[in-house]
């Protein structure tokens, strides 16, 4: 507030709930993204077969 970015208490205090919202969505998308992938098993591709797919642009 001081640095003139909010004109009120509450106003700050929503954008830090607005923040903490988001923050708490992308943690959530992140466990969902691990939790598919430790469902999916193990792949059989190698370590340098992903390598070589994903500089080929293929993942």
């Amino acid at each position: 507030m001081k640095k003139g970015d909010f004109t009120n208490d509450s106003e700050y205090i929503r954008d830090l709930v607005r923040k903490d919202q988001a923050e708490n969505m992308k943690l959530l998308e992140l466990k969902q993204a691990i939790d598919e992938g430790l469902q999916s098993g193990r792949s059989p591709l190698k370590i340098r077969d992903i390598i070589k797919k994903v500089d080929n642009g293929e993942l």
